[in-house]
């Protein structure tokens, strides 16, 4: 339970690194059912207690059990609502150490280690495509936006 929580822990800090390099309105909570719950940016504040974490902002707030949290991501756009159709969204997931990219057709996509090597890189279509990664940190490119990801 403990190597979970760092996990989660260093997530948020990667991604409130992220955060702080575009435009992020939101973060959007996946839970393993699909559920999503979409958390405005401005004034976020995450906290972990009791096997759950905890991200409120302003009057919202959402509830997730770690045990049910699949991904969590920033994006431009409110999960809860109609996304804007000219500003596609960027989101990463890792399964069994699989990163899948879904970006937007065309986007060019590079995977780089944190040693600078180059691991992956491919144009965004409309098929799935996967970088089986070694446990580590990577910076992962999509366009003119770089995010970075940690596989355990």
């Amino acid at each position: 339970m403990k190597r979970t929580i760092l996990v989660l822990v260093a997530q948020v800090i990667v991604m409130t690194a992220t955060w702080a390099q575009g435009n992020y309105n939101f973060l959007t909570l996946r839970q393993t059912d699909n559920t999503l719950q979409s958390i405005p940016t401005e004034g976020l504040v995450i906290t972990f207690g009791s096997g759950q974490l905890t991200a409120t902002s302003g009057n919202t707030k959402a509830t997730v059990a770690l045990s049910s949290l699949d991904t969590m991501y920033f994006s431009e756009n409110d999960a809860n609502g109609i996304a804007d159709q000219e500003a596609p969204q960027v989101a990463f997931r890792v399964n069994e150490r699989l990163l899948q990219v879904s970006a937007p057709a065309g986007a060019k996509v590079l995977i780089v280690n944190a040693g600078g090597m180059l691991i992956d890189h491919y144009t965004a279509g409309n098929d799935s495509h996967g970088t089986a990664l070694r446990p580590g940190i990577y910076i992962v490119r999509v366009n003119d936006r770089s995010s970075k990801i940690y596989i355990k």
